[in-house]
């Protein structure tokens, strides 16, 4: 008989496959095909991933007029996040072996990855005097506590337990007057963004109040967001006004 496994290459949030064994049901097996399937479940660091996926029991559907086209159908679920490699070998009663199966130009095994996990993230902001802050989330509210008289940097990391991060990006907002920017950005409102930029880092180094939002985004599409609080880059001396009394004299008479 010979075996088709449907299309597994890429990243995805939620996937199953399906394999297909076309043969005489006289010499179908279901116990020796579902022994055929092998897979591996291994995380970002190569550690096994237990009770990773589970395979369906075998659906047959007899052909009365050409037997050798009968098809025998199980499913696989993949139930955790992983990166997997998936291949078949099966022998069926008469001892035929299926041959090579290829999908979409990729020669067994398959590998592929599940991730529906969001990354996660830090975004650092470190000033020219030397003081360091570290934010892990969105703020809820912003205060504009974090202080420069010369220059602020902006440096982010990002991390997945299964996939790689695709790429890690930041938009600034800069408020142009003392009362703009009370209010951090939502999630919603940060989907809207499209005015992100690959991050390196941010240097704000001018008279400047801002806040940092990186974007992080790995290969299966999940993302996530990360933001400093208020950040503030003042360069001016504050002015001193110092002037004699003013005295005036009128006398009556």
């Amino acid at each position: 008989g010979t075996a088709n496994v449907g299309a597994m290459s890429g990243y995805y949030t939620k996937r199953t496959a399906t394999i297909v064994i076309t043969e005489n049901g006289h010499y179908f097996d279901a116990d020796a095909a579902t022994a055929s399937i092998r897979i591996t479940a291994k995380d970002g660091n190569g550690a096994d991933i237990k009770n990773a996926y589970r395979i369906s029991s075998w659906n047959t559907v007899q052909n009365p007029t050409k037997p050798d086209a009968s098809t025998h159908t199980a499913t696989i679920s993949f139930e955790k996040d992983a990166n997997y490699t998936v291949s078949v070998n099966y022998t069926d009663l008469a001892g035929n072996v299926n041959g090579q199966v290829n999908v979409s130009g990729q020669a067994a095994p398959f590998q592929f990855t599940v991730d529906s996990t969001k990354p996660g993230g830090t975004v650092k902001a470190v000033s020219d005097e030397g003081r360091e802050t570290v934010w892990s989330d969105l703020r809820s509210v912003l205060t504009y506590g974090f202080w420069s008289n010369s220059r602020i940097s902006v440096t982010g990391t990002a991390e997945d337990a299964t996939s790689p991060i695709a790429r890690t990006e930041y938009y600034k907002v800069t408020a142009q007057n003392p009362g703009d920017n009370t209010t951090p950005l939502t999630e919603t409102e940060l989907d809207a963004v499209s005015g992100w930029q690959p991050l390196s880092s941010v240097e704000i180094d001018r008279d400047e109040q801002a806040v940092v939002y990186l974007k992080i985004t790995d290969y299966a599409g999940n993302y996530s967001y990360v933001g400093t609080s208020g950040l503030i880059v003042d360069r001016q001396r504050p002015v001193q006004e110092v002037g004699a009394p003013a005295i005036s004299l009128n006398a009556d008479g």
